[in-house]
């Protein structure tokens, strides 16, 4: 048992994660609420790596959102240029709206990946590490 524990001796309280029981991880999570920064985080941060879901494409078909879905390619990757085909670093909808606050611009429509953002993968944290209920 020491020896599988003792490679991870040397990691401080900052590189460790802290030991919480299943109950426990929801307790905390639910004692730390938060509502969104709007700082845009989120946003910047994961241009490329997300994908529309079938329902997502149905709908903004349905709205006739041609200035969402020249965004999207073929195989439902969000955000594309829609003049090159290639991924866009952080989302073509976001919105300054002040100093440091940042706004979607498609809310009423926005994927269903981000209406769920952030989840329990994310260990329910957004992107500027704020925990939410």
């Amino acid at each position: 048992m020491l020896l599988c524990v003792a490679p991870f001796l040397h990691l401080n309280k900052f590189q460790r994660r802290d030991k919480v029981s299943f109950w426990g991880f929801f307790k905390r999570d639910l004692s730390e609420k938060q509502g969104c920064l709007l700082c845009g985080t989120c946003c910047k941060a994961f241009g490329g790596h997300l994908r529309a879901s079938r329902n997502d494409i149905k709908r903004w078909q349905g709205e006739e959102r041609e200035d969402i879905l020249r965004h999207v390619n073929r195989l439902g990757w969000l955000w594309v240029n829609p003049n090159t085909g290639s991924l866009l670093s952080e989302c073509p909808f976001i919105t300054e709206d002040g100093e440091d606050r940042f706004i979607c611009a498609i809310h009423e429509t926005k994927p269903e990946i981000c209406r769920a953002y952030p989840t329990l993968a994310h260990e329910k944290r957004c992107a500027a590490g704020i925990v939410f209920n």
